[in-house]
């Protein structure tokens, strides 16, 4: 039902919006309707649009869900700059991931590397795709509360798109933010790796 909504002008106007660099976030499931197919583990193939290059199937009702906390240090090289220059280190990303399809990546840069978590597929280490500005991540629910470099990139650059000029947004306190991110690390095992990133 929702692939036939999004096929046609829907998703004619999907496909301009993403080649023209509009930013936008698309978790969980969106991606998967954006690559080339999804497999679910019963039933037909489900055509995606085709908009990124890559691939989702579920392995079967047997296999488990890829459930909990994720962690992954952006490495999608214009957005892993971005978000340096932003933050005066390397960013990494914290949210929570509940899927049961695996996704596999074609030409398609990598969002990121996972540290902790699933990613993916749980074979390959990594995590989302990122095309244009576009952002494909298993990471959703808390990602950009969890994560506020991530929402200040996608306004400042909707903004500079908008009015055809590099934009600054004045820093905000995200003191409160940043203290919950280094417990979570902590908690998950993994605040010496993600410290030995910055």
């Amino acid at each position: 039902i929702v692939m036939r909504d999004l096929k046609g002008a829907k998703a004619e106007a999907l496909r301009e919006k993403i080649e023209a660099g509009t930013p936008g976030v698309f978790t969980c499931g969106a991606p998967q309707l954006l690559g080339h197919y999804y497999e679910p583990a019963l039933g037909q193939r489900i055509e995606g649009l085709g908009l990124l290059d890559f691939v989702s199937k579920h392995p079967g009702p047997d296999a488990r869900r890829c459930i909990g906390n994720v962690v992954f240090e952006v490495t999608a090289s214009r957005l892993a700059q971005d978000l340096q220059a932003m933050l005066g280190k390397p960013a990494v990303i914290i949210g929570f991931e509940n899927h049961g399809g695996r996704t596999y990546l074609g030409k398609v840069e990598p969002l990121g590397k996972t540290i902790s978590g699933y990613g993916n597929n749980g074979e390959d280490g990594t995590e989302g795709a990122f095309y244009r500005n576009a952002i494909a991540t298993y990471s959703h629910g808390p990602l950009l509360p969890k994560n506020p470099f991530v929402a200040d990139w996608l306004i400042q650059t909707a903004l500079a798109e908008k009015y055809q000029t590099p934009i600054s947004l004045e820093p905000l306190d995200d003191t409160l933010a940043m203290q919950a991110r280094e417990a979570m690390f902590k908690r998950l095992g993994v605040g010496e790796v993600v410290a030995g990133k910055r």
